[in-house]
């Protein structure tokens, strides 16, 4: 069965949307790729920073020990020195978690604009495709009508009678539903 104009027209018009709709997708999961690479490299950042702040934690607790131990200091002392270290030791694991979090919230919100502007560039392309598709077929239709407006008088009164189309119109804005054409004799 031969493909009529509108048919030709309308598969253009969704070969089009498709591929627009394809590159879009394409790109979304390009972005949203690297926000994952980068939120999977936080939890890797966050242990070694908390592997180094321990080792250095205890570090300064065996440097501390041997000072109290070459100064004679008693154990009151030592152990003041050993919970003013464990406080301190906690408070920098505590403000790695706190970057950590952070970073991941930011890593989140990144993600969340990136799909937010995903769906307003699908929803713009297909009003893009729809819109260019109504002009083509209401072009299309104009075409046909003053292709058949022309024809010839003939006898008998039958003279100047033509096929007019006619086109879907339901907010009387002057623009055609796509598809919408309608031929009637």
């Amino acid at each position: 069965m031969a493909m009529t104009e509108e048919q030709y027209i309308n598969k253009i018009y969704d070969a089009q949307k498709q591929s627009t709709l394809n590159t879009l997708k394409s790109a979304y999961d390009k972005n949203i790729a690297s926000v994952d690479s980068a939120m999977s490299n936080l939890g890797t950042s966050a242990y070694e920073a908390k592997r180094q702040a321990a080792g250095e934690a205890a570090l300064t607790r065996q440097r501390l020990n041997e000072q109290f131990a070459a100064n004679g200091l008693n154990t009151g002392a030592a152990g003041q020195a050993h919970l003013a270290l464990l406080n301190q030791q906690a408070a920098n694991l505590n403000s790695i978690e706190m970057k950590r979090a952070q970073a991941e919230n930011a890593y989140n919100a990144q993600k969340a604009a990136l799909t937010q502007e995903y769906q307003s560039q699908i929803k713009s392309a297909i009003l893009d495709n729809d819109a260019d598709r109504a002009a083509a077929l209401y072009a299309l239709y104009k075409q046909n009508v003053s292709g058949r407006g022309s024809g010839g008088g003939g006898s008998g009164g039958g003279g100047g009678d033509k096929d007019d189309g006619e086109f879907n119109d339901p907010d009387g804005n002057g623009n055609p539903e796509a598809g919408s054409v309608v031929y009637k004799n």
